[in-house]
């Protein structure tokens, strides 16, 4: 991803956190940060497994067994954007709190 395009996402994400009444910059700034930090984990997350398969070492997905569900990859394509706001509030939240 290049920097514009970066700060295009970033750019369109303020105005809908804006039209839905959220005009605190650091507030939607700090949810903006915790989506590309939930996103990131599971690349990281990812690579780590992918080079553990690759020296022969083992390793353990943090996202293992009923903890699939937490992968960015699979909440963040619900269609349905209320299901989706409360999952990551009620259960996505908390797992990366504990």
């Amino acid at each position: 991803m290049t920097k514009p395009e970066l700060l295009n996402i970033v750019d369109t994400l303020a105005n809908k956190f804006y039209g839905a009444g959220v005009a605190n910059p650091i507030t939607y700034i700090e949810q903006i940060s915790l989506l590309f930090f939930l996103k990131m984990l599971e690349e990281w997350d990812d690579g780590a497994n992918q080079a553990a398969r690759i020296s022969g070492n083992k390793t353990e997905s943090i996202f293992i067994g009923d903890k699939e569900k937490f992968r960015w990859s699979f909440w963040s394509v619900n269609p349905n954007n209320e299901q989706m706001f409360k999952f990551v509030r009620d259960e996505v939240i908390p797992f990366m709190v504990y």
